[in-house]
C-alpha cells in the first residue's frame, strides 16, 4: 500500500507542476465511508440528518448504473395515470430490486433507498452513468444525475441539482491518499417532497478499477521432481476500455498467489526483477489469450531466496499425476493517467508426478 501511494503522489506531483491545468476521468469506485449523511432541510450537521453506510458494492461504481427497481417498473411522471397523478408516486413501499450502492436507512422511521437509474422513476428523463474527474490541485467533480432516493412508495431525483438543473457534485480527492470528499445539494421537484432540498455528504476513498490481465505460466508441464528454479510468468495488460498498458508499466513484485488449492502468505513468492524481459510484440500464437499485438513482460521466478520453481513444486507435490491446476499471480502497473492500478490472473499448467498416481 505505502508503494502504491508514493506513486501515485510521485506522478500527480509531476503533473501538479508540469501540466497545472490537468484533468484525469476517474476509473473505479467511490467507496462510502463513516461521516457520510443525508440531510433535509439544511446541510450536515443543521439539517434534519441520517449516517449512511456502504452496500454491498462498497459505494459508487464509476461508469456503471446501480439502480433499484420498483412495482410497477415504470416511470411516473407528473400528470402520470394514478392516484394523485404526483409526479413518482404510486409504487409498493419497497423496491422489488434494490440498489448495491447505500444499505437501506431509516427517514422519519420509513426505509429509504438510493440508486443510480438510468431512467427516472420521478421524471422519465435518462441520466447517464455516474463518471468522475480530478484535476492537479485535488479538486473533484462528479456527475451524478442518476442518483434517486424510494421513500414509502415514493420516488424522486436528487442528483446535484440547486436550481432547476442539474450540475456536477464538487469536491475534493487526496491525491496521496486516494480520500475524498464530495457534497451537493438537490432540491426536489414535484411529488409529496416538491419544493424541499436535500443535501448529500459522501465522504471515502478512491479505488482504481483493477487491469485486465492475460498471462501465461511456463512450463507447461511441470514435473515435481525437476531440480530447476526457472519458472516463469508472461503478461499482458489492458484497461478495462480496451486500450493496452505497456509491459513497462508494470510495478516491480509481481508475485504468485496461489497454486492450485494452496495459497502463499503475502510477498512469499515474488518475481526475481533482475531477470525481467520485455518481449516488443506478442507471439503470433498469441498464447497468451490476449488481443495480438501488445508487448508482454515476462517474470521470472529464479531464485530460491525470494522465489522459485521449487516454490511451486512442493505446492503441487502432492497432486495425483496429469493434475490440471492453476498458477495464480498478481501484481500492479500505471494506467495512461499514471495511477498505479492492481491487476491479478491465472494460468493453467499440468502436473507430472509418476510417484503419485
Amino acid at each position: 500500500m505505502k508503494t502504491r501511494k508514493s506513486a501515485l503522489l510521485a506522478f500527480f506531483m509531476i503533473l501538479l507542476f508540469v501540466f497545472p491545468a490537468w484533468a484525469a476521468q476517474l476509473n473505479g469506485k467511490l467507496t462510502v465511508e463513516d461521516g457520510s449523511f443525508f440531510c433535509m432541510g439544511a446541510p450536515y450537521p443543521m439539517g434534519s440528518c441520517v449516517a449512511l453506510s456502504a452496500g454491498s458494492d462498497g459505494g459508487i461504481l464509476l461508469g456503471q448504473h446501480q439502480p433499484f427497481v420498483l412495482d410497477p417498473d415504470e416511470p411516473h411522471p407528473a400528470g402520470w395515470n394514478g392516484p394523485g397523478s404526483q409526479a413518482g408516486t404510486g409504487y409498493s413501499g419497497t423496491p422489488t430490486s434494490p440498489s448495491n450502492i447505500l444499505n437501506p436507512f431509516s427517514f422519519f422511521g420509513t426505509p429509504t433507498y438510493i440508486g443510480t437509474n438510468p431512467i427516472s422513476y420521478q421524471s422519465g428523463e435518462t441520466h447517464p452513468a455516474p463518471t468522475a474527474d480530478v484535476d492537479g490541485t485535488g479538486n473533484l467533480h462528479l456527475e451524478i444525475s442518476a442518483w434517486e432516493v424510494m421513500w414509502n412508495g415514493s420516488a424522486f431525483e436528487q442528483g446535484p441539482r440547486p436550481g432547476g438543473l442539474f450540475v456536477l457534485a464538487e469536491g475534493t480527492l487526496d491525491l496521496a491518499t486516494g480520500s475524498y470528499s464530495i457534497n451537493w445539494p438537490s432540491k426536489i421537484k414535484g411529488g409529496p417532497f416538491g419544493g424541499v432540498t436535500g443535501y448529500w455528504l459522501l465522504v471515502g476513498h478512491f479505488e482504481p478499477a483493477p487491469l485486465m490481465a492475460g498471462v501465461l505460466a511456463e512450463p507447461l508441464t511441470l514435473n515435481v521432481k525437476s531440480q530447476g528454479n526457472g519458472f516463469t510468468v508472461s503478461i499482458e495488460l489492458q484497461d478495462t476500455d480496451g486500450s493496452l498498458v505497456p509491459a513497462a508499466n508494470i510495478a516491480d513484485g509481481v508475485m504468485i498467489t496461489s497454486v492450485g488449492a494452496v495459497t502463499f502468505s503475502e510477498g512469499a513468492v515474488v518475481e526475481n526483477v533482475a531477470d525481467r524481459i520485455i518481449r516488443d510484440q506478442a507471439d503470433p500464437a498469441n498464447h497468451v489469450a490476449t488481443p495480438n499485438g501488445i508487448d508482454e513482460l515476462a517474470v521470472a521466478f529464479d531464485d530460491p531466496a525470494t522465489g522459485s520453481r521449487q516454490d511451486v513444486i512442493g505446492a503441487a507435490s502432492q497432486l495425483p499425476d496429469g493434475s490440471i491446476v492453476d498458477v495464480c499471480v498478481k501484481g500492479s502497473a500505471t494506467d495512461a493517467i499514471g495511477t498505479l492500478r492492481p491487476f491479478e490472473a491465472c494460468s493453467s499448467i499440468t502436473i507430472l508426478n509418476k510417484g503419485n498416481r
